[in-house]
C-alpha cells in the first residue's frame, strides 16, 4: 500500500498531523473497506478496523469539527489531477490547454432522515412509471474534469462539490440556484489553475440559459450546452444597409431548426465518430447565428445519426468545427457512470452524520476518496503495482473498472492485514516516522 499512499502527499498543507492520519484512513476505507468487512460502512468499523485513534469519536470530530477547509482540499484535489492528465486535455491553436469542465447534477435519496442537515424534495428525473416524480434527499452539483475527449473511453474526474438545497427549505436570503452554485465554483477553480487553462463548460440543457451564457461570456468561458428546437435563433444581420431612414438591423433572418434538420443536402458528408463509447455514421450542419437575447453569435450544430430525432448542440465559440463541439458535448455523458460509482460504493449516498459542516465535508472527501482512486488506474507505476483480478467473464479492456479497482486495492489490503495484523498501519507508519526524525535529532545533538 505504500506505493498508493504517495497519492496523499498533496494534501498535507491541508491538515495537521493527526487530521492527515485520520485522512488517510477514511480515503482507503471508502475504498475499499465494505469489500474486506462486508455490510454498510460507518465510523465506527473504521476506527475498528484501523486503530488510529483512541476512540471513534476522534473520527467523528474530523468530519465535523476538525480545522480544515473544504475548499482547500478541492484546490489541491484539482491541482493534483492537472499534474497528472495534462497531457490529455486538448490544445487551442495558441498552445493554450483547454479545460473541460463537466457540471451536472446527481441526488441520493433519503425518505426518513428528518434531521439531517441539507435534506429537501427535489424532482425526479428518471422516475419510471409508476414512481413519484418527487424525491427527498440530498442534490448535488459537481464540476469533473474530462480528458481523452476522442477516444473510445472518455475518463471523469470529479474534483468539487455543492449542496443544493430547495427554495421552499431554506431562507430566501440564503437561496442559490444550480447554476449560481455552479458559477460560484466555476470562480474558485479559475483562481486555482491560472491562465495557462481554458475553461470550456459542458453542460446538459439546463445550463442553456442565455443570462448564465452571458455571464460564462464575460468572464472569458465558452460554453457548450444542448438546445431546444423552438430557440428563436435569427441568421446574421446583413453587413451593408441600404440608403435610407432607420437604424440597422440587429437580427437578420428567423431559423427554425427542425425545418433547418429536414434539408439534407446543407449537410456535411456522413462520417464516423465516436460518441458515448460507440462509433456513429453522423451529418452534421453547423450554423453561426444570433439568439435573440445574447449580444454576441453563436455556433449551432445539428447532429443527425444519434438517435432517432436531430440533436442541436450550441456553442459559444463560433470558430470551432462541428465535429469538435460533437465531440466535447459527448464526453459529458462520462460523468453519469462515476455518480452512480459513488452513491453506490463510494460513500456519497451514505453519509455519517447530521450536521451542515459534516455535510458538506464529508461529499467532498467521497469526492476526493473517488478521484484519486481513479488516478491510479492512469499512473503507470502505481497501475502495474496492483493485485491481479481475474474475470474471464468480462470482456478485456484497456482501462479498469471501478470494482476492478476496489477489489484489486482490498487484495492488497488482505496482504497488509496477514504480515502486521492491521489493514492499514498508518499510525505504525506515523509512530515510526517520528521516532526516526527524534533519533536523527538526538544523534545531531550528541554530535
Amino acid at each position: 500500500m505504500q506505493q498508493f499512499t504517495t497519492l496523499f502527499d498533496s494534501f498535507i498543507p491541508v491538515f495537521t498531523a493527526p487530521s492527515f492520519l485520520h485522512f488517510q484512513t477514511l480515503m482507503v476505507s471508502l475504498w475499499c473497506l465494505p469489500l474486506l468487512t462486508g455490510g454498510r460502512m460507518s465510523l465506527v468499523r473504521v476506527w475498528a478496523v484501523s486503530g488510529v485513534s483512541q476512540h471513534w469519536d476522534a473520527l467523528l470530530r474530523f468530519v465535523r469539527s476538525y480545522v480544515w477547509e473544504q475548499d482547500e482540499l478541492a484546490r489541491c484535489l484539482t491541482l493534483c489531477v492537472l499534474e497528472r492528465v495534462k497531457a490529455r486535455l486538448p490544445r487551442t491553436e495558441d498552445g493554450r490547454r483547454l479545460l473541460l469542465i463537466g457540471v451536472d447534477e446527481t441526488g441520493d435519496e433519503h425518505p426518513s432522515a428528518k434531521k439531517m442537515f441539507g435534506v429537501s424534495r427535489h424532482h425526479h428525473h428518471s422516475a419510471r412509471v409508476g414512481q413519484s416524480k418527487y424525491r427527498k434527499g440530498h442534490c448535488w452539483v459537481t464540476l469533473s474534469i474530462l480528458t481523452d475527449v476522442s477516444e473510445e473511453y472518455v475518463r471523469s474526474f470529479a474534483i468539487h462539490i455543492a449542496l443544493y438545497i430547495a427554495r421552499k427549505s431554506c431562507p430566501p436570503a440564503t437561496y442559490q440556484s444550480k447554476r449560481e452554485l455552479a458559477t460560484e465554483m466555476l470562480n474558485k477553480l479559475e483562481q486555482w489553475v491560472g491562465w495557462q487553462y481554458q475553461i470550456v463548460v459542458v453542460g446538459d440543457g439546463y445550463y442553456a440559459c442565455r443570462a448564465w451564457i452571458a455571464e460564462q461570456r464575460e468572464k472569458q468561458r465558452r460554453v457548450v450546452t444542448r438546445l431546444r428546437s423552438d430557440a428563436r435563433l435569427y441568421e446574421l444581420p446583413p453587413s451593408k444597409r441600404r440608403k435610407g431612414r432607420g437604424r440597422p438591423k440587429t437580427y437578420g433572418k428567423k431559423i427554425c431548426l427542425w425545418r433547418r434538420a429536414l434539408t439534407d443536402q446543407k449537410f456535411e458528408a456522413e462520417q464516423e465518430i465516436l460518441v458515448y463509447g460507440r462509433k456513429h455514421a453522423v451529418r452534421l450542419r453547423k450554423m453561426v447565428c444570433v439568439w435573440r437575447g445574447l449580444e454576441e453569435p453563436v455556433s449551432v450544430v445539428i447532429v443527425k445519426g444519434i438517435g432517432k430525432k436531430p440533436v442541436y448542440l450550441l456553442d459559444t465559440d463560433g470558430e470551432a468545427s462541428a465535429v469538435e463541439t460533437l465531440h466535447f458535448y459527448g464526453a459529458r455523458h462520462a460523468v453519469e457512470q462515476p455518480y452512480e460509482d459513488l452513491k453506490c460504493d463510494g460513500g456519497l449516498g451514505h453519509y455519517l452524520g447530521r450536521t451542515e459542516q459534516g455535510v458538506r465535508r464529508f461529499a467532498q472527501l467521497c469526492v476526493t476518496s473517488h478521484t484519486l482512486l481513479r488516478l491510479i488506474e492512469i499512473v503507470p507505476e502505481m497501475r502495474g503495482a496492483l493485485a491481479e483480478v481475474k474475470e474471464p467473464w468480462r470482456k478485456r479492456l484497456e482501462h479498469l473498472t471501478m470494482g476492478q479497482l476496489r477489489t484489486a486495492i482490498s487484495k492488497l489490503m488482505l496482504e497488509e492485514h496477514e504480515r502486521s495484523g492491521n489493514f492499514f498501519n498508518f499510525d505504525v507508519q506515523a509512530r515510526d516516522a517520528n521516532n526516526a526524525e527524534a533519533e536523527r535529532a538526538r544523534r545531531r545533538k550528541a554530535a
